[in-house]
């Protein structure tokens, strides 16, 4: 596996005869935005610095060759893919460029907001997911003709599904997913594969509509999704500002708080978090706990802060806090996905407890590695997202720049789902939640545009 800094060196971990070798390489002062392996070679993507922009491939240690991009293919260019006659394609920020193997561009396609990703999907076919433009899409590389998509629908509503990223349990029969992309709630019968729309109009409006029907407003960018003992549903809107959804009404209510704009000061000052220094900052996970406090995880202020039962605010620090973005609680205690810090803890009484992964701690995702499934204190996780536990007490986690889902048994990280970024039956794409429920696990595959679903029995 390979990760990289986005400037100077990279290091390149793997497996041989169980010990995990390291090897470093000075790469200089250039930004790296991509690499992968193929076979023998290591390939990086060059877009900027001391070098030109281009494509290098290392055989073991030494250069093997330098494929220089044309400039028009290098402007925020993140993502490529090697084609098995030694072509590359290079997603250049808004168009996909083939390139030969000398450089030369054979043929560009597609007018996209910002590619992200570029997958093989048979021969001479790609799917690439446009990260701006909320779509995926479908092309034959030969003619750079765009190919009809799978489509998803949802259930009995019949509305397309923007990108699914939260899931949450709602009651025995249903569990709810929240649509980030195409602003929605839905609730989705597990018995029957009914699907209902409880809120969202599917609008990505800038900020919602506050005290009319949530089924009549937009989002905007919605994250993090919970549900307390009443059925009251909650999310967070840009990670500024905590929506409640009221069981009863389904009127949207602001809870916790404040958007851009927002002109209501006096309702603001009694609003919690909504003052100066207070504020939630990119704020992406929610959990409520068996008395209806509400713990949201404020992830650029590496804080939690609480809304008790009664309306009461109340910031939690904890030096062991890197960016936390997922929390649940479990046997009393609080647990947290340190995403950023690349570890998953627990916390009771304010007291902390590292569970698993070594801290990698860096001020963006993605800054993991992977290693292989090692003992919990010696593997490399990368950007760990939403977790849950199955009804043997086993927790399953959500690996999320490694592309796997993994469980943590007899004390050793084991891989049950993935096996690096793909679009197949067993391959997942920056998965981002996760639940367990009637003996399935449902994943928001994030990076596919869809959920997925196994049966315990059969990945366990």
């Amino acid at each position: 596996m390979l990760s990289s800094e986005e400037k100077g060196s990279a290091l390149y971990l793997l497996k041989n005869n169980n010990r995990t070798l390291k090897k470093e390489f000075s790469l200089g002062n250039n930004m790296i935005t991509n690499m992968k392996i193929s076979g023998d070679k290591i390939i990086f993507l060059f877009i900027r610095g001391e070098e030109k922009p281009s494509i290098r491939i290392y055989q073991g240690e030494k250069l093997f060759n330098i494929i220089e991009m044309p400039p028009q293919s290098v402007a925020y260019a993140n993502s490529f893919l090697m084609l098995p006659h030694g072509d590359f394609l290079v997603g250049g920020h808004t168009t996909i460029y083939h390139l030969s193997s000398a450089g030369r561009v054979l043929r560009s396609f597609g007018e996209f907001a910002n590619v992200k990703t570029i997958l093989s999907i048979g021969q001479d076919k790609i799917l690439t997911l446009d990260g701006d433009g909320s779509k995926t899409l479908c092309f034959d590389i030969l003619t750079g003709k765009k190919l009809a998509c799978q489509k998803w629908e949802v259930g009995t509503a019949n509305a397309k599904i923007g990108k699914i990223m939260n899931i949450a349990n709602y009651d025995k029969e249903h569990i709810i997913l929240l649509d980030n992309i195409a602003p929605r709630v839905f609730k989705y019968n597990i018995l029957n594969g009914k699907t209902d729309i409880l809120a969202g109009s599917g609008n990505n409006q800038r900020y919602s509509s506050l005290g009319i029907n949530a089924k009549n407003t937009g989002f905007y960018y919605p994250d993090g999704l919970s549900v307390d003992s009443k059925k009251n549903i909650f999310l967070i809107e840009n990670g500024t500002r905590l929506l409640k959804i009221d069981a009863q009404n389904n009127s949207v209510t602001a809870i916790a708080g404040v958007v851009p704009g927002e002109t209501e000061i006096s309702q603001m000052e009694k609003r919690p978090f909504s003052k100066n220094g207070e504020q939630l900052k990119s704020a992406r996970g929610i959990s409520i706990d068996a008395k209806d406090n509400i713990y949201i995880l404020d992830s650029y202020n590496s804080e939690i802060k609480k809304i008790d039962s009664s309306g009461n605010s109340t910031i939690i620090k904890n030096k062991n806090f890197y960016y936390p973005m997922f929390g649940k609680f479990y046997q009393g205690y609080l647990w947290i996905s340190n995403s950023w810090g690349n570890t998953i803890n627990r916390f009771i009484n304010g007291n902390h407890e590292h569970i698993a992964g070594i801290s990698i701690k860096d001020n963006r995702q993605n800054a993991g590695c992977f290693n292989g499934d090692e003992d919990i204190n010696e593997t490399y996780l990368n950007t760990p997202y939403g977790f849950d536990w199955d009804n043997m007490g086993t927790l399953f986690f959500v690996d999320g720049f490694n592309h796997r889902v993994r469980k943590i048994s007899s004390n050793k990280i084991v891989t049950v789902l993935g096996k690096g970024a793909g679009y197949n039956e067993k391959s997942l794409n920056l998965p981002y939640d996760m639940l367990i429920k009637d003996q399935t696990l449902f994943v928001s595959d994030s990076g596919n545009c869809l959920v997925s679903t196994w049966k315990m029995d059969s990945i366990a």
